[in-house]
């Protein structure tokens, strides 16, 4: 968005285009790292899971 207005000849519709597709890029970065949070959280559950099976065994 800041190279369109360096260049100083820009209409609303390019501007609308680049603020929309940041927007969705930072819900895209959002999703991302919601996905890889929850991975880990399961993975942790699932070596708990196995460390607490060993030791009661």
């Amino acid at each position: 968005m800041e190279n369109l207005l360096e260049v100083g000849k820009v209409n609303d519709r390019q501007l609308e285009s680049a603020d929309h597709r940041t927007y969705i890029h930072h819900i895209n970065v959002f999703a991302d790292e919601t996905w890889g949070l929850l991975e880990r959280v399961i993975a942790a559950l699932g070596i708990h899971g196995l460390v607490t099976i060993k030791e009661n065994s």
